[in-house]
């Protein structure tokens, strides 16, 4: 009887609509272009000592961060971040 009460229930919470056709939508957070590019250079100094520099630069283009993609809270712009170490 249980399962019967859940699978009702199931059917009455879709009949109200709440379940959205996303069909044709962009797959959440998966942008059209990402990059990321790393340079590292390393040395040793006189004394033994191993020096490491790094630099990185990632790019993401925007993406929507739900699968519902509402332009009000799903739109994510495109960043870049640049680290250097």
């Amino acid at each position: 009887m249980l399962m019967l009460i859940s699978i009702s229930l199931v059917k009455k919470i879709s009949d109200m609509g709440l379940r959205e056709n996303v069909k044709g939508n962009e797959l959440a957070k998966s942008p059209e272009f990402t990059a990321d590019v790393n340079f590292t250079y390393e040395t040793s100094l006189s004394s033994g000592t191993l020096v490491t520099s790094i630099f990185q630069f990632i790019h993401r283009g925007d993406f929507q961060q739900r699968v519902s993609n509402n332009p009000a809270v799903d739109a994510i712009d495109s960043y870049d971040l640049i680290i250097s170490l």
